[in-house]
Formats: structure tokens, C-alpha cells, sequence
């Protein structure tokens, strides 16, 4: 059967089309189109380099933070760093990716061909699935407290789960792709462009309308029970504040699935377009736009960090931690937020009311500096061990 060639769906950077008016070109008056304009390449790739750097640094701390330096190990925390794995995945082909769009060619080889960007589709697979398994969790912890809760250890093995589901999910993917030595091209070969669509078609449903569906539901119920809760209890302190810890927990979920459906869904919306709609031939910048969008995707790794950083104390802490070690002058009693004050590492029932535990004295004497900085740098030391 004839095969077709359709440019590769799902990836940070696609090989586009050579539909280029470049200088050499004997029709000076159809401008460039804003991919081929110098100033938007050396932009373009700025903020990538930027991204990766706060993607890698931060992913990198909030595993480790999350590994070695947290007391209490919620299923919270463990969904959070898969979450970072997710991200981590993503981040470390996007240089790979960045590279071969450079030089408008693969030189990677076939193996490479069939892995980079399905593991890319792979990665934005199991954030969406990780959002869903943490706003689940959290609806029967919320609605249902009595149960019996997810424990940590099986919440290893729904994140080994997940991570099966969505490798499942690019096994069409990684058949249809295709390395021709002579042309150094990978691209996608389907039998048929309905299949295609197909495909597509279900990877919008699987990344976004069914993950997105679920988790507006667990936050509605969650939301509804917590306000219900606090009317009901005779308790009305404690449901306050076991309420408060909760909605910050919740509040924090919520911007980071917001973020992600806000940066990664348009992308695949251009690629549904593309594809249904033959969208690169009706509309002249639709290379463009997936160019501006795919920056959007690699911004989705870097931005749960940074969320971290100012919705938690408890990570904000120990993220200034870690960069004490690397960036004198960087203390771990330098806020990064505005005086409010988060326990999510520590179960709701169990969490300290707020402003407990995280008091700093004040250090009004050289000796104390000292001591403090003497603390820290041991501290520093045995991380390296």
C-alpha cells in the first residue's frame, strides 16, 4: 500500500516543510514568514535555553527534595515527583529536538528517530495522567476520609501504571515513524490519512478531554464537600482549619493543571487542525504559531517548579535550601511568598495550624550568622556525599 508523508505530530520542534522565501530567492516582495527571521530564531532559542535551564535545575531539585530531604513522604509528594520525572523526560530531548530543527535535518539515526518524539508525547501523557491520579486521591481524602486512603507504596505502583499506559499510547507513533538515511528525514508514514486522523483524534482525548473532565470533577465534588463540611460539623475551629489546609493543597493542584491545559493543549488543537483541517495550506503562518506554541509546551516543564516554589512553603524552603549550596547569600528564611505559609507535606489531619513550626528567630549577633552559615554548609557537604 502507498504510504503518505505527513510531517511528525506531537513534538516540541517539527521538521516543517521547506516552504521558505529565503534571501536568495528571485521574489524579494513575499516576506519572510516569522520562523525564517533572524531576530525570532535568536529569541526563539534564547528562551529555550532559559526554559531548559529552569526546567532541568528545578525538576532536578524538587526530586530531590522530594527523595531525601522531605521528613514525611504523602502520596501527594510521590505523584508530585512523578510529575517532575514527566517533565525531566520532556526536557532532556528538547535539545535533541532544537538541534536537528537547526540544521533542518536528523542526525540522530533510526533508533533515535522512533524514541525522541514519542517520548516527548509519552512525557505530556503521564502529566495529564499524574493530574488526574493526584485530583482523585485528593476527592477521596476529602469526600471520603473514613476509607481507607491510597498508601505510598501503592502509589508507586499506580505511577508504574500510568507510565505503562502511555508508553501504550505511542506504540502506533513509534511504528509509523521512519528514518530515511538518504534524505536524513524522520517523519511519520501512515497507510492511510484517516488513520492519521484517527490517532490524533485520540491523543486529544486521551492527554486532554478525558484527564481535563475528570479532574474539574474530583475539584467541583471537592469543593462542594468542604464547603457542606464546615456547615455540618459541630467542630466548627477544627473543620476551619482542616478546611484551610485543604484548600491549599487544592489551590496549588489547581494552577498547576490550569497551566498545563493552558500551554499544551493549543499545540494539539494546531495538530487537530493540521490534520482535519489542512490548516498549513489555508493559513500561511500555521508553522508559525506551532513554533510559538511549542515554546508553550517546553514553558509547562519549567512552570511547576516556580509554582512550588510560591504556593509551598515547605518546597519554597527547601528549594532556597539547596540553592544556598550553589548561590552564597541565598538563605532558606528568605520567603519567596507573601507571608502565608503552606503544609502540604504533612497529612491534612496531622498538618500544624498555620504559623506553627515555622517561625524564625531573629539573628541580631554575628555568632548566630555564623553558626547558621556553619549549619548550612554541612548541610551542603552532606548532600554532596
Amino acid at each position: 500500500m502507498a504510504t503518505e508523508l505527513f510531517s511528525n505530530l506531537t513534538s516540541t520542534t517539527p521538521m516543517r516543510p521547506n516552504t521558505s522565501n529565503t534571501t536568495d530567492s528571485a521574489d524579494d516582495s513575499v516576506p519572510l514568514l516569522l520562523g525564517e527571521r533572524k531576530w525570532f530564531i535568536i529569541f526563539k532559542y534564547s528562551i529555550y535555553c532559559i526554559i531548559f535551564l529552569i526546567s532541568l535545575i528545578g525538576n532536578m531539585m524538587v526530586c530531590f527534595v522530594v527523595c531525601r530531604r522531605m521528613k514525611v513522604k504523602t502520596v501527594t509528594n510521590y505523584f508530585i515527583m512523578n510529575l517532575a520525572a514527566s517533565d525531566l523526560l520532556y526536557t532532556f530531548c528538547v535539545p535533541f529536538d532544537v538541534f536537528a530543527t537547526v540544521n533542518n535535518a536528523w542526525p540522530y539515526g533510526a533508533i533515535v528517530c522512533r524514541i525522541l518524539w514519542p517520548a516527548q508525547t509519552m512525557a505530556i501523557t503521564v502529566s495529564g495522567f499524574t493530574l488526574t491520579a493526584l485530583s482523585a486521591t485528593r476527592f477521596w481524602a476529602v469526600v471520603k476520609p473514613l476509607r481507607r486512603q491510597l498508601s505510598v507504596k501503592q502509589t508507586s505502583l499506580v505511577i508504574a501504571i500510568l507510565w505503562i499506559l502511555a508508553t501504550s499510547t505511542v506504540i502506533p507513533y513509534i511504528h509509523f515513524l521512519n528514518y530515511k538515511s538518504s534524505e536524513q528525514k524522520c517523519d511519520e508514514y501512515w497507510p492511510s490519512h484517516k488513520k492519521r486522523q484517527i490517532y490524533t483524534a485520540s491523543l486529544l482525548v486521551i492527554q486532554y478531554a478525558l484527564p481535563l473532565t475528570i479532574i474539574s470533577t474530583c475539584y467541583l465534588r471537592i469543593g462542594f464537600e468542604l464547603t457542606k463540611g464546615q456547615t455540618k460539623t459541630s467542630n466548627r475551629t477544627l473543620a476551619k482549619a482542616r478546611g484551610k489546609e485543604a484548600r491549599r493543597v487544592i489551590k496549588m493542584l489547581v494552577i498547576v493543571t490550569l497551566v498545563f491545559a493552558i500551554l499544551t493543549l493549543p499545540s494539539t488543537i494546531m495538530w487537530m487542525w493540521l490534520d482535519f483541517g489542512q490548516a498549513d495550506q489555508k493559513f500561511r503562518h500555521f508553522w508559525d504559531v506551532v513554533e510559538v506554541l511549542n515554546v508553550f509546551d517546553f514553558l509547562n516543564c519549567a512552570s511547576n517548579p516556580i509554582i512550588y516554589s510560591f504556593c509551598n512553603e515547605s518546597f519554597s524552603r527547601e528549594f532556597r535550601r539547596q540553592l544556598g549550596c550553589i548561590l552564597p547569600g541565598i538563605s532558606p528564611n528568605t520567603s519567596f511568598e507573601t507571608g502565608k505559609v503552606s503544609t502540604i507535606m504533612a497529612p491534612i489531619a496531622s498538618s500544624p495550624s498555620p504559623g506553627n513550626g515555622h517561625a524564625t528567630p531573629l539573628r541580631t549577633s554575628l555568632t548566630k550568622h555564623e553558626n547558621s552559615d556553619s549549619e548550612q554548609n554541612r548541610e551542603c557537604a552532606a548532600t554532596l556525599l
